[in-house]
């Protein structure tokens, strides 16, 4: 038997420990730790909301919604209120990882509960309702932001305008976009991104000249963003005008900006200089290399695309993906015409 004086001390080393735990992502020790508190310690470790919380944080920075929200739902409800951070990561978790309409009834049951929502928790719901399209409750969410008197706050609105682009709904966006008082970079980016995976090219380009003349440097997401429509549009020029600005501000060594580029000179028909940049990066993930056999796909080269997707079998693994599958079928057929 523990006694009284002992558990506490016991606990206050299992709060620190599991605090190196959820800095680490270390999901076994974390667990051993649980599986310890409910042997020795079940009845102090039942009512502890901090305790109880700070193993809900394990989980949900391990990736595990599902185990972070049995362990949430064991801290009383007086104690929950008070817990805004700790809802705020049980929601994006759900946003991040799925369930997505989890993330949904967990904001529901925040409000229901009369907790108020932090700029944050719209970030984070917003974020699952365009992963589910789900306008009517994105819609609802922004009259709670106005209630709350958050429609003035550059995250809030942020989050509200990537809703709206993600769901299509590029004239709502454009006009939350324009009654911003303040827009920061990320906000730009959203509304150029929403143009530019429409085809949109020239309201997309409009927007960085815009965003330029009122003082604010695109960064490698903005780069990332009108990528696309240079690429569909097959803006030679203009991509590689950008390319240039890419290797001045160091971009070309971004992963994404790196993938896009190669992408967009596939779509230009210039294989060579997208084989080149497939070799300079340092890292490829599957979307690279999908972009590259796509490329190799678009220009004609489809034997050089099998050898690539070889190649990508061997040093990637797994199976390929939906996309990968979808530029093969594309790569047999033209073999065929």
């Amino acid at each position: 038997m523990i006694s009284n004086r002992g558990t506490v001390s016991i606990i206050d080393k299992c709060m620190q420990f599991l605090q190196t735990r959820i800095e680490s992502k270390s999901l076994n020790k974390g667990k051993i730790v649980h599986q310890f508190l409910l042997k020795f310690c079940a009845e102090d470790f039942s009512s502890n909301s901090f305790l109880l919380g700070k193993l809900t944080l394990l989980y949900v920075s391990c990736k595990r919604p599902q185990l972070a929200r049995r362990v949430f739902d064991k801290i009383e409800h007086p104690e929950r209120k008070n817990k805004t951070i700790l809802w705020d990561q049980m929601i994006r978790a759900y946003a991040w990882d799925g369930p997505f309409e989890k993330a949904v009834q967990l904001y529901d049951e925040m409000i229901d509960s009369g907790i108020k929502p932090t700029k944050y928790t719209y970030t984070f719901v917003l974020k699952a309702c365009s992963a589910l399209n789900d306008i009517e409750t994105g819609v609802k969410i922004r009259g709670h932001v106005k209630r709350h008197n958050l429609d003035k706050d550059v995250y809030a609105c942020t989050a509200l305008v990537n809703f709206y682009v993600k769901c299509g709904c590029l004239v709502e966006a454009r006009e939350l976009f324009d009654e911003m008082p303040e827009r920061d970079v990320v906000a730009w980016n959203a509304m150029i991104s929403g143009f530019s995976s429409n085809g949109m090219y020239l309201d997309a380009t409009g927007l960085v000249l815009e965003m330029q003349r009122r003082g604010l440097e695109p960064n490698s997401s903005t780069v990332a963003a009108i990528l696309p429509v240079i690429g569909e549009t097959s803006r030679l020029k203009e991509g590689k005008s950008l390319h240039g600005f890419c290797l001045r501000k160091g971009f070309d060594r971004d992963i994404v900006v790196g993938t896009g580029l190669l992408d967009m000179y596939g779509k230009c028909g210039l294989l060579v200089y997208a084989m080149r940049i497939f070799r300079a990066l340092a890292f490829k993930n599957e979307v690279t290399w999908c972009a590259i056999v796509g490329a190799c796909v678009t220009c004609g080269s489809m034997l050089e695309g099998f050898k690539l997707l070889g190649k990508m079998r061997v040093e990637v693994g797994g199976s390929p993906s939906p996309v990968m599958l979808a530029t093969i079928v594309r790569g047999c057929a033209k073999l065929n015409d």
